[in-house]
């Protein structure tokens, strides 16, 4: 697949400050243009310029094209009313029970492809299962990442929760993965591994760059336990986005005194 830049545009609504959008030609394939594929299909409308408005190089074939899908009642021309949809979307608020009845399937099949439509945080994204023809929430199990800045509620997020989210993004949006799924948390998520179309675990990319960390004993008992600690350990020791700050001796030291609080409670009192 090939993006070419063509115009930009300056787009918003009537009394906000616009912003520029650039437009361009999506090609893939044999140079197949997307924009044409989908209007030949009753996909899709062709926007309609004025003379003076910059346009797409092939806008006159998009018109015909737009015209010959019309003339053939496909897609949306049709008259019929379009089939219902067959996808199984595993993401709304109310599918968590179909999700856990959806878990054995996934678990059987071990590794599965998968599409990314949707990052939502470093750790968690929305993904399409095609030969499962359904649409799943995704969690890398065991592994927390900080919480990013939402644009919806203008909250600020935590510390790295924008880069977290920025790499994700980078490395796997719209990109055919793997999952590996172990579980499913109460709000229908599958938990498990994401391997990137490099073969690599997400979970174990975030970890060494210090962008995520581990959640015991989730991370524990996952497959790839031994993965997870070596990644994490070792971006600590370079004191790493969230380690930035980490001491082990401070760590230490705080594991020690719990413990010796921990004693002293369970020790009995002395009677006056």
């Amino acid at each position: 697949m090939s993006v070419t830049p063509e115009y930009t545009r300056s787009i918003g609504p009537e009394g906000a400050t616009p912003v520029e959008r650039l437009f361009a030609a999506v090609t893939f394939g044999t140079g197949r243009n997307a924009a044409l594929a989908l209007l030949a299909e009753g996909l899709g409308t062709v926007s309609r310029l004025g003379a003076s408005d910059e346009r797409s190089a092939v806008y006159e074939e998009m018109l015909e094209t737009e015209a010959a899908a019309k003339a053939a009642k496909k897609g949306l021309h049709s008259e019929r009313p379009p089939p219902p949809a067959a996808v199984v979307d595993l993401t709304a608020r109310d599918a968590s029970e179909r999700a856990r009845r959806f878990l054995s399937s996934l678990q059987r099949h071990g590794r599965v492809r998968a599409v990314v439509n949707f990052v939502v945080n470093g750790a968690r994204l929305k993904l399409s299962l095609p030969k499962e023809n359904a649409h799943i929430s995704f969690s890398c199990v065991g592994v927390r990442c900080p919480q990013c800045a939402r644009r919806d509620t203008g909250a600020a997020g935590e510390p790295y929760g924008d880069e977290a989210l920025a790499l994700t993004r980078s490395l796997a949006f719209q990109r055919d993965v793997e999952i590996e799924v172990e579980s499913v948390d109460k709000s229908g998520a599958f938990l498990g591994s994401l391997h990137l179309p490099d073969k690599r675990n997400l979970s174990v990319v975030l970890l060494e760059q210090g962008l995520a960390s581990r959640i015991p004993p989730a991370a524990d008992r996952s497959a790839c336990a031994a993965e997870l600690l070596a990644a994490e350990n070792k971006a600590k020791a370079a004191s790493l986005c969230v380690w930035e700050k980490y001491s082990e001796s401070e760590q230490e030291a705080a594991r020690a005194a719990a413990a010796e609080a921990a004693r002293a409670a369970e020790e009995p009192t002395p009677d006056d």
